[in-house]
Order: structure tokens, then sequence, then C-alpha cells
């Protein structure tokens, strides 16, 4: 079958150049995962990226929709691309009415049945993990099976939505094959993408990465990421891992980077880490495999909030483990949330005030505004902790608007707060677009 996957883009005010250069153009390595299960089971794929083509979808639809052929279009979208979600099937559907419209990604796989009664043309929501779904659904439109054969769906049948029983997680991840890039226009991405591991093991309250990978943590062996790593275009663009965090099982990273200098990959590379896993063992084997940039996730610089979001570092952790990485000459990164359920105007007082000792260590700090992302803790215990969801109009689900308001912040409390956050850290910069409240 023709099958064409697209990723749908952020929100117009998200494509702003000024924010838009500032790390939004990742490689859609979720849809190039799928198109390389679907070619592999000899089906016809086009890729389209309408993210990186920096358009709005009815722009796109105006200049390519009438190039589109296909079968089956699947959009993958997140929460906040969601609503051009919702545009761009209608703008398909109307045009391609007999064409099958089936969307994946974060938001729908937390929000199947909302979605599917929302959108009268979303047609089948595919939920989690996307490979053997994918290829089980779409031999099932092709020899016309029925749909309650196929795990990991949601779709109507008649007034009734049904919820097809949870696919389950492919348990060895070196059995995929490596993403379909040969459908990407991989030069017009400034770097390029591997994913190492599915799933994260930790409970943050903010995060939805556990939820969405089922609860379990499971790694590639360190052969194939290096196999697959041997096929990156060496073209001298750094490679980001886009694991949640590259250091949950540090054996594994640790034999990865061991691998990567055995075979002489002459490569650039970045990572996230949790900040107490650093070692200075670690940071030198990161160093001589190529690392040159690495991220913490630091959330707070309150002490007690840490433990309450479940993050459970601390903030020597943080200051032990830049301290290594700058001493080895690798950038760091640090990015905080600011309206934890239990913030108040003394803790972000802390936060900012840790965050300025980072900044005058070296690091690069990144505050955002707490988003309650469908498949968070956040989001699904909001009013047991005391937040305060004011809307859903999910193209606002950024970290540079405010949709809440907290049992000590009120919504325009904590968008002063946040805004004199930015401005004491980069009174240099004037952030377009990037900041509503």
């Amino acid at each position: 079958m023709k099958v064409t996957l697209i990723q749908v883009p952020l929100p117009t005010s998200l494509l702003l150049p000024e924010i838009f250069a500032q790390g939004l153009r990742y490689m859609p390595l979720n849809i190039a995962y799928l198109g390389a299960v679907l070619e592999q089971a000899n089906h016809e794929v086009k890729i389209v990226d309408i993210n990186i083509m920096m358009m709005p979808v009815e722009q796109y639809a105006m200049k390519y929709l009438d190039e589109l052929d296909a079968d089956i279009v699947g959009l993958s979208c997140t929460t906040n691309s969601y609503i051009e979600c919702m545009k761009l099937a209608e703008l398909i559907k109307k045009r391609y009415p007999e064409t099958l419209i089936i969307v994946g990604g974060c938001h729908v796989t937390f929000m199947a049945g909302e979605a599917l009664e929302e959108c009268e043309y979303f047609d089948i929501i595919v939920r989690g993990e996307g490979e053997n779904t994918i290829v089980a659904l779409v031999d099932c439109i092709e020899h016309l099976k029925p749909l309650s054969l196929v795990d990991g769906i949601s779709y109507r049948l008649g007034n009734e939505i049904i919820h097809n029983k949870d696919a389950a997680l492919i348990k060895d991840l070196d059995t995929i094959p490596f993403p379909a890039r040969h459908l990407l226009q991989t030069d017009n991405y400034p770097a390029h993408g591997i994913v190492s591991s599915r799933g994260c093991p930790r409970k943050c309250i903010f995060c939805s990465a556990g939820a969405m990978g089922g609860g379990r943590y499971r790694i590639r062996s360190a052969q194939n990421i290096v196999d697959e790593l041997k096929t990156i275009k060496d073209d001298n663009k750094s490679i980001f891992f886009y694991d949640n965090t590259f250091s949950t099982h540090i054996k594994k990273s640790i034999e990865i980077c061991q691998q990567i200098i055995k075979e002489e990959i002459d490569i650039k590379w970045q990572v996230e880490l949790r900040a107490d896993t650093v070692t200075e063992e670690f940071i030198r084997i990161l160093s001589e495999a190529g690392c040159e940039a690495i991220q913490f996730g630091v959330e707070s610089g309150n002490e007690e909030i840490l433990k309450e979001i479940k993050k459970y570092i601390t903030k020597e952790d943080v200051r032990k483990g830049a301290s290594i990485a700058l001493s080895y000459g690798l950038g760091v990164a640090c990015s905080f949330i600011v309206g934890h359920p239990s913030d108040t105007e003394e803790t972000l007082k802390e936060t900012l005030e840790f965050m300025i000792e980072l900044k005058k260590m070296g690091c690069d700090v990144y505050p955002g505004i707490i988003v309650p992302y469908p498949g968070t803790e956040i989001y699904d215990k909001h009013e047991e902790l005391g937040i305060n969801i004011l809307h859903k109009d999910w193209s606002k689900y950024t970290p540079g608007h405010v949709c809440v308001s907290t049992k000590h912040l009120s919504r325009d409390k904590l968008g002063q707060l946040f805004l004199k956050m930015v401005s004491t850290l980069y009174p240099e910069k004037v952030f377009a677009g990037g900041v509503e409240v």
C-alpha cells in the first residue's frame, strides 16, 4: 500500500525563526522508524516533515496537497501540535475522502477517546510504541481484516469508540530496523539524531516518558547503536541522543562509549544525563568517545521540591556533575521548571539563585513554565496536587505559556515571576513570541 507519514508542524507562534532556531528542528525519528518497518513489509512509503518546512498546515495544503498520493496517511503530533493535526486531518479528508487517516504520538496515546470524539477526520489512533502496530494495521487494512485483530489502536465502530488492548512492548530493540533516514531531507536538519533506549524507570511527576514507555526501560546493544552511527553521513554535524536520559544504565552507557572508541568512530555528540550519575570516570570516557555537551534536568533550586516532584537529585549532585563536565571542556546546559505544585515566591527565589550560580560556573540555564501534559502525574492528579488547569488550548501547552495556577501562585504571579527570572538571567536578549502571561 501507499503510505505517507507526516510530522505535523508546531503552532505558528512557535515557528518564529528566533524560537525555531533554538533547537526545535529535530529529525522526526519516530516516523522514520515507522517508515523503516513499513518498507520492510513491502509498502511504498513517503515522509513529509512540515515542521522543518516552517509553514502552517494551511499553507502546506495549498502548496502540496494536490501532490498527495496515498492510501493511508499517518499523522504524528505532540500536545502543542495537536490542534494543527486536527486542521490537517480535515484538509486531507475533504480533499481525499477515501484516504484513511491514522494518528499517533504522545498526546493521542493518552487522549485517544477524546481525540476521536473531537475530530471526525481521525479514523484510527495508534497508542504508544508504533512499529509493530502500524505494520499489523496496514496489513489489516490492505487485506480487509477486522480492526479487532490489531492491538494498540482506538477507532470508531458505528457510534461507539473501541479501544483494543495495549500492544506488547518490543522487548529487543535491536530487532527494529534503523530509521529510514533516506526518506528524510537530512540536509535540512542542523544535527543528526539517534535513540539508544526507550522508556524511563523514573517517575518524575511532570514527565510522561515513563507512561509512554509502559513503565519499562529498554536499551539497545552497544554494537547495534554503533552500527547505526556508522550509517549516519559524516558531514561534521553533531549527533543528539534523543533518549530521556543517557545515563539510566551507566554500565551500558560506558559500553557504548567504549565501542565508539574501539571502532574509531569520529563523531561529536550530545546527551541528557542525570546529575546524580556523573563521576569523573564517566565524563572522561564520554569525552574520549566524542561527547561535546550534556544537559541536566535540574528542575528546581529547592531540595524539598526536588523530592516532591520525584526527581530525587540534590543541588550538590548538580554542582558536582557540572563542575566535572566543565573541567573536561564539555558544554553543560541545565533546564528548570517554574511552577511546581509547592513552589512559592521563596522557592522560586532559591531556584533563580541556583540558576545564577550555575551560570557563573559556565553552564547555560533554561527556565520554563510547568506544563500539565497528558500522561503526567501533574495532569492526572492535578486537583490532588493543588494545580488548577486553566484551559485546554493545546497549542499553548509550551514552557513559554502559563496555563495553570497553583495552590501558592496565581496565573499572573507565576507569569510575573517567570518573566523576572528570564530578564535577570538574560537581560541582553529579547524573546519574541516566546512568552505569554
